[in-house]
């Protein structure tokens, strides 16, 4: 039966563009982190774990494939010297929202490198100009050659299975190229719903909370070429629609930091 991750409650934040922004008001719960195998993990309630989040709401729960921190099949912990996440806005909101803080993270080995639009298809463009973003809180070593890349994947614009499979394949290529190091590289989706709703505008893609199948599809056939080297990463879903800013997908200041912890939680446990 699988334990779950309980958040602590806190205060609530609404508003802004940055995990910084926002004022006023109780926010809503927690977040949710599903992921595919058998051991789960308890990162405890209250002030461990992932706590700290806005009151109330649903526990995130994380379905892992291995125990917590360890490498699947040998029982060795991981340790990558640098870890850089590759992302959007929507990614740095939660990112400085407090994931380097959060329970299970060395901030000292973790980096953001992100641009607004750093979608899919430019990650897939060997020759783009965002390979050279200068990145945010910079790993103490190996900043340049991380071990360890973890890419953020979303486009707008792509809305079928084989483009999605295309341009995620031509990412990981690129980052192998780019990053010869790199011992593992995670696919993960942004922020969805709860329960993978819409909280948003159906009629505008820009502001769906609901990821698609075909894009879960995507990035698990893509890791599926290469399971040692490629991980699909945690779904991280917001408590409730609450948890977003207007009608999606930017989060409220109190659900980027609910997010954040439990992704940091799924993240180690890989």
């Amino acid at each position: 039966m699988p334990q779950t991750l309980t958040p602590g409650t806190g205060g609530g934040g609404s508003g802004g563009q940055t995990a910084a922004s926002g004022s006023g008001g109780t926010g809503t719960g927690g977040a949710m982190i599903t992921g595919t195998g058998g051991t789960s993990i308890d990162a405890g309630s209250g002030g461990q774990g992932a706590s700290g989040g806005a009151s109330g709401g649903r526990s995130p729960a994380f379905d892992g494939g291995a125990s917590p921190a360890t490498d699947a099949g040998t029982g060795t912990p991981q340790t990558f010297v640098c870890s850089s996440v590759l992302g959007l806005m929507l990614t740095s909101q939660w990112y400085t929202g407090g994931f380097e803080t959060a329970p299970g993270i060395d901030n000292a080995r973790w980096q953001l490198k992100w641009m607004e639009h750093a979608y899919i298809d430019e990650w897939a463009n060997v020759n783009s100009t965002f390979w050279g973003i200068t990145p945010v809180s910079p790993c103490a070593q190996n900043s340049d050659s991380p071990d360890r890349v973890v890419l953020i994947a979303l486009s707008w614009t792509i809305t079928t299975l084989a483009e999605w499979e295309s341009n995620v394949t031509k990412d990981v290529e690129n980052i192998k190229v780019k990053y010869p190091n790199v011992k593992q590289i995670v696919l993960m989706t942004i922020v969805r719903g709860p329960g993978n709703k819409s909280c948003g505008n159906t009629t505008v893609v820009a502001e769906n909370t609901l990821v698609p199948a075909y894009i879960d599809q995507a990035l698990a056939d893509v890791a599926a070429k290469d399971p040692t080297l490629v991980k699909v990463g945690p779904k991280a879903e917001g408590a409730s629609c609450a948890d977003f800013m207007g009608t999606g997908p930017h989060l409220t200041a109190a659900g980027d930091m609910a997010v954040a912890k439990v992704i940091a939680a799924g993240l180690t446990a890989l």
